[in-house]
């Protein structure tokens, strides 16, 4: 029941969102029923029917609970709200302009739907939260991830290639690659039963003001097998890796003195120096 309450609040924070979906799916239905629409029949069938299949399991608490058992709420909302209502939203909207009569009507309710949309976005410069830097590569991605990527696919002394990056930077080694295995990204939730993980996450993650451990980061990374560790230069940190295997293998990024931001401080790249057997 808490795991339904705390889906369908989510839901709820943009109330016109939701009620603008469903209005979307009766004009749909509405196409497909009475007006026989080839596109809104084949839409109703693959889109619509099924995103009512997922509403129905989300106002289910049972069916909510399993929903949320093995992945974090806000993965649910991308992969079984953001998607089906963006869908359903544009497919609706498109059609509704098209049974306009004239082109003139057509082109000013394009353009009324346009501000509209324009309007409803002043919420998107929090999305600069995330990474303030410049675009300067394909990926859309902080450079230092994709540098820090690049050497260790490009390290020939170990095939497997295992790593720990500290936070923020590990939420982004899986959108630009996936040969490299991490023990997590901004959660540990998905890996519950995995003890190691989850040690190798309270070692190094959310710290508040207490210092990360280095001796301990290292005693869970190597019983997890991550060939690589991923560490700022300076930090508030005790223990020390070299003296447990890890030696520095790059350094990535600029003098932490200039920096202003995680993404554009200094980083090394550890390599673990011994096998693990």
């Amino acid at each position: 029941m808490v795991s339904m309450r705390s889906l369908m609040a989510y839901f709820l924070r943009d109330t016109p969102r939701v009620w603008y979906f469903f209005a979307c799916c009766l004009v749909i239905l509405v196409l497909s029923y009475k007006c026989r629409d080839i596109q809104a029949v084949s839409f109703r069938n693959k889109v619509i029917f099924p995103s009512l299949v997922l509403i129905c399991l989300f106002i289910n608490p049972l069916s909510t609970h399993f929903l949320l058992k093995y992945m974090e709420e806000t993965r649910v909302l991308r992969f079984f709200w953001l998607v089906p209502a963006t869908l359903v939203m544009a497919f609706a909207t498109v059609k509704l302009l098209e049974k306009l009569p004239k082109t003139s009507l057509r082109v000013a309710g394009s353009l009324g739907v346009l501000c509209v949309t324009l309007l409803l976005c002043r919420n998107l410069y929090y999305l600069r939260n995330t990474w303030k830097g410049l675009i300067g590569n394909w990926y859309k991605m902080p450079p230092v991830v994709l540098e820090l990527c690049d050497d260790i696919l490009a390290d020939t002394s170990h095939e497997e290639k295992t790593a720990v990056f500290p936070f923020p930077l590990n939420m982004w080694v899986h959108q630009y690659t996936t040969e490299i295995d991490i023990p997590f990204a901004m959660y540990r939730s998905t890996y519950e039963s995995d003890e190691t993980i989850i040690s190798l996450y309270d070692a190094m993650m959310n710290k508040g003001e207490d210092p990360i451990d280095l001796d301990e980061v290292a005693m869970y990374a190597k019983t997890g097998h991550y060939n690589y560790i991923v560490l700022p230069r300076t930090g508030n940190f005790i223990g020390n890796l070299e003296e447990n295997g890890y030696m520095e293998l790059e350094t990535v990024g600029s003098d932490v003195q200039k920096a202003d931001s995680d993404y554009e401080r200094e980083y090394v790249l550890y390599s673990l120096t011994e096998e693990l057997s």
